[in-house]
């Protein structure tokens, strides 16, 4: 099967492409932060006879442990979809070595805590982070935000172990000029 000429989308197909070219005993996490996406993305990958499961909201919590004990055991399961908001809590995901992120979110930490999930205590093999983004989007301007913020945190988090009250409000000064 070519994905490319399928008539998914490109990210999904993409997605597909780079999952055929794994090894079959590598475990891979799919982050999106819509269910819609990781819907198309299951549809994709049920054509592609790649077995996966799916870890989102309308999972019932009473079955959400099963899903991820069968991801960890069953060696037929090599893929898992997960909402962000499912996944940057509470999970450990040890099992993969390889993680997409479906688009970028915009809250740089959320995507950090969700990839957290496989990077833990425990992690034995190197781990492998694959981001979509389409190139002259909105997504673009998403990344861009995210560095803002991950700037923003880092300055006020220096700033609060400065001991140099003088020079302690320079930093922010940048958020004072206008837009």
């Amino acid at each position: 099967m070519n994905p490319l000429s399928d008539g998914l989308p490109t990210k999904i197909s993409m997605l597909i492409s780079d999952l055929q070219k794994q090894p079959h005993d590598v475990k891979c996490v799919v982050f999106s932060s819509w269910r819609t996406t990781l819907e198309i993305t299951e549809v994709g990958l049920k054509h592609a006879c790649i077995p996966c499961l799916r870890f989102d909201g309308k999972v019932a919590q009473k079955d959400r442990h099963a899903v991820i004990e069968r991801f960890r055991e069953d060696p037929t399961i090599r893929v898992l979809l997960v909402t962000l908001s499912c996944g940057a809590v509470g999970l450990t995901l040890t099992e993969a070595s390889r993680a997409y992120l479906m688009e970028p979110h915009w809250n740089p930490t959320l995507e950090d805590q969700a990839l957290a999930r496989i990077h833990r205590i425990g992690q034995t093999k190197e781990v492998n982070t694959i981001r979509f983004i389409v190139r002259d989007s909105f997504e673009e301007r998403v990344v861009e935000l995210q560095k803002s913020k991950t700037d923003l945190a880092e300055v006020i988090h220096r700033q609060n172990e400065s001991n140099q009250p003088d020079g302690a409000q320079r930093p922010l000064e940048w958020l004072k000029a206008p837009i």
